[in-house]
């Protein structure tokens, strides 16, 4: 009974990501029908992640990374909006040589005493931080082509992250890689400035703040935005 119990909630959570899209995008469109306006828009993005530190000081999940996201958004109100969002960055690659042995005293006293001493060992972690967000969005308008949008949410993560040992002097049997999939939600906040070009294009440079899984993710952005 244990085991079906721990292996559900990642087909689930994959299940739910992907249902959650699609609801997200057909609430949109309803939004973006009674009102008769909206837009779409897709940005580049360097995310800046910082994890906190795991046994022996690892925090494999820091790191930057390029991103790439799209954006659909709908009024509510003359001001007030629904924005639903999808960013999917670059892997974040990070080595690091932890000070303590990941070993008890007794086996690596037997390592040793057979010709084996663990001296040094290396991990080298790669971690993608895939969001979906979705946030109200308050406008504040500077001028009839300039405007600061103001945003608040909830994220919804993704995190793949695979985990590779490497010792020295290298063992007779290496250890297989530590690969996993975890999904976590955290709170969203950030502030958009849209600069009209024309009636329907704007450039959108702005900045996002998100909880992740143990940490935070900052995310400044630039793309283009087509209102219709």
């Amino acid at each position: 009974m244990t085991q079906p119990t721990l292996a559900a909630p990642v087909r689930h959570g994959s299940s739910s990501f992907r249902t959650l899209l699609l609801a997200t995008i057909v609430s949109l469109g309803g939004v973006t029908l009674a009102h008769g306006q909206g837009y779409v828009g897709a940005s580049i993005s360097g995310d800046i992640a910082r994890t906190g530190s795991a046994s022996g000081g690892l925090n494999p999940g820091s790191g930057e990374a390029l991103s790439f996201s799209l954006r659909a958004g709908a009024p509510m109100t003359s001001r007030v909006g629904v924005e639903f969002e999808f960013a999917r960055p670059s892997i974040i690659e990070r080595d690091q040589t932890p000070d303590v042995l990941p070993l008890d005293a007794a086996l690596a006293s037997d390592l040793a005493a057979l010709g084996i001493p663990i001296t040094r060992y290396t991990v080298h972690s790669e971690q993608r931080n895939t969001t979906m967000n979705v946030a109200l969005t308050a406008a504040q308008a500077i001028s009839p082509r300039l405007s600061v949008v103001y945003v608040g949410g909830v994220t919804f993560g993704r995190i793949e992250r695979t985990i590779r040992y490497s010792f020295t002097p290298a063992p007779i049997f290496p250890l297989p890689d530590a690969k996993g999939v975890s999904y976590d939600t955290g709170p969203l906040v950030g502030v958009d400035v849209r600069l009209g070009l024309t009636d329907h294009v704007q450039v959108v440079p702005g900045i996002r703040l998100m909880g992740i899984a143990n940490g935070w993710l900052v995310r400044p952005a630039v793309g283009l935005a087509w209102r219709f």
